[in-house]
């Protein structure tokens, strides 16, 4: 890729050492960009839509590698129909019909689903929508199977389908959890339960919310593992005759504790059945999880990736076909418009992979900015950056958690508002001692001012290849940050050090900006915003400066007077 050829001067550089300095609450959630949509130079996307409600948008090579495709309708039912016709072209026999008013039947069918080879489409409870009957005609299926009973899917539906000429069976529980249950158990009666590494194995899931188990489809799909649901305190009974009745050998909870409590692991292993846990912090985080595991464990690639929004279900309630036919994982978003740190670094970690992100429902559920920055983070770099994290504690205590400062500090610098500039430099974290670009320490105010004469325990500070975080700024910002969080000022003190090592000297407010305009990152936040508000990522004629300063192999190498904070 050209590198921009805007300023191709080398900036103003940074000495041997520089300085800068920190404030309340931790979020994961990486928004989308201030000013708009980033799109990398070469980023071609085409948006087209078919002629049918249903409309999916075609994927448009990037460096002849990534995509960007959206699969979505006028509704959720309309979603459903387009997924089915997008993943069986050359149609289907069966087909799964479970309530789109709500998640759970249509999600513990998935594997069932995968055992008939058929998609899952959605009904309302008194009516079948003319979309999903017209899918089914197009797709020449002849036997429906039902999820869930009357009051999910009246009698009326299925009177609908046998005048249609369709052949139907139901198959429901008094509850969602009962339900969950007779699906296993017709999983494992006709097509036997699929295993992991020889053990018959089932997922369990939370079953008052949908995350997990929508996450954990694909595999369940492809691999015909059913999926049971619990509640969180203790294994749902109808869950525990589930497990005997199909002799599972190996439960995989899927979340934390606090949606399925180690009471229910403990209640599985009395049953002799051996368990494993896939839980993150949050479902964004236990979705990269459970990716892994399908890789891992069922032969799932990352050259396609669906996207789903995380804080609803409707769009993604039929997709666990699709995925499981491409072998494709599910990810989700925080919301329709931001994704979060970890999403980004999984994709990031499989750049050389993945090929295509493919987003589940409109821009309404994702929007194209949020689309367009996962494939990015999916792009090739131009140049890996190494650096390690450590505390330097020799001459004071650090009070600061080292895991939580690594991993805050993996969360700016993969961040492609900041250094990473639009994912072209990569920033990778690798173990002490193992060669690397730079070293980021969280260091006792008494080390910062012990790493050089010019440092000082009142900020923080830059030597050669070190960049020292002062602890103090670090769990407290400064009086300039008061009304921004704690998270934004440790994100700017990150990258205000970093950029002294990519040799960028301060640059002061009232030499760029204009009154009331954000401050350069390398403006001395931490002291005085000046005439300027206080800012976090890096203004455009900054990025530009360190592009070239990247370029030109610069990082680190120069050495010229301390620039006090």
């Amino acid at each position: 890729m050209a590198l921009s050829a805007v300023d191709v001067r080398t900036g103003p550089t940074v000495g041997t050492t520089s300085r800068c300095g920190h404030r309340r609450g931790h979020t994961r959630e990486v928004a989308s960009s201030e000013g708009g949509c980033i799109v990398r130079r070469h980023l071609i996307v085409l948006l087209a839509a078919v002629a049918t409600l249903a409309f999916a948008v075609p994927a448009a090579a990037v460096h002849g590698r990534e995509s960007t495709d959206r699969i979505a309708g006028a509704d959720r039912i309309d979603t459903a129909a387009a997924i089915a016709q997008r993943t069986f072209t050359g149609g289907a026999t069966s087909a799964v019909l479970a309530s789109a008013n709500d998640f759970p039947d249509a999600l513990a069918g998935s594997s069932l689903a995968g055992g008939i080879g058929a998609p899952v489409v959605l009904s309302w409870r008194d009516h079948l929508p003319e979309r999903t009957g017209q899918v089914l005609r197009d797709l020449g299926v002849q036997r429906v199977t039902i999820l869930g009973g009357s009051d999910a899917i009246g009698a009326a539906v299925g009177a609908q389908l046998r005048e249609g000429g369709y052949r139907t069976e139901r198959v429901a529980g008094q509850t969602r959890y009962e339900t969950a249950a007779d699906i296993a158990r017709q999983l494992a009666d006709r097509h036997g339960v699929g295993t992991i590494h020889d053990q018959r194995t089932v997922f369990v899931a939370y079953g008052a919310d949908f995350p997990d188990a929508l996450t954990v489809g694909p595999g369940a799909y492809a691999n015909r593992n059913p999926i049971l649901l619990s509640t969180t305190d203790d294994l749902h009974p109808a869950a525990a005759a589930a497990l005997r009745d199909v002799g599972a050998e190996l439960a995989v909870l899927v979340g934390g504790e606090a949606v399925l409590s180690e009471q229910v692991a403990a209640r599985i292993r009395e049953l002799g059945i051996d368990t494993n846990r896939l839980g993150g912090r949050d479902r964004s985080d236990t979705a990269q999880l459970i990716a892994t595991y399908l890789e891992q464990h069922l032969g799932f690639t990352a050259e396609r990736i669906l996207l789903s929004r995380g804080d609803t279900f409707p769009d993604a309630l039929a997709a666990a076909s699709h995925g499981g036919v491409l072998g494709a994982p599910i990810l989700l978003t925080r919301g329709p418009d931001s994704v979060s740190y970890d999403l980004l670094q999984w994709i990031v970690d499989r750049a050389d992979t993945i090929q295509e992100v493919r987003a589940l429902g409109g821009p309404a559920a994702v929007t194209d900015r949020v689309l367009f920055r996962v494939a990015e983070a999916a792009f090739p770099p131009i140049q890996t950056l190494r650096y390690t994290v450590g505390v330097r504690d020799q001459h004071g205590p650090v009070h600061g958690d080292p895991g939580f400062f690594a991993e805050h500090a993996d969360w700016t610098l993969v961040d492609q508002r900041g250094w990473a500039l639009d994912n072209d430099f990569r920033y990778t974290r690798v173990p002490q001692g193992e060669p690397a670009s730079f070293h980021l320490w969280l260091a006792s105010p008494q080390d910062v001012a012990a790493a050089s004469p010019g440092c000082s325990a009142d900020w923080s500070c830059r030597v050669g290849d070190d960049v020292y975080i002062n602890d103090d700024r670090w769990r407290s910002a400064t009086a300039t940050y008061a009304d921004r969080s704690l998270d934004d000022y440790r994100h700017y003190v990150v990258l205000h050090e970093v950029g002294h090592w990519l040799n960028l000297d301060h640059f002061a407010c009232a030499a760029h900006q204009d009154p009331g305009d954000r401050a350069p990152v390398m403006d001395q936040q931490s002291i005085d915003t000046g005439a300027c508000t206080s800012n976090v990522w890096p203004l455009p004629f900054e990025r530009d400066r360190a592009r070239d300063n990247i370029a030109t192999g610069g990082p680190g190498a120069t050495d010229v007077p301390v620039h006090p904070e």
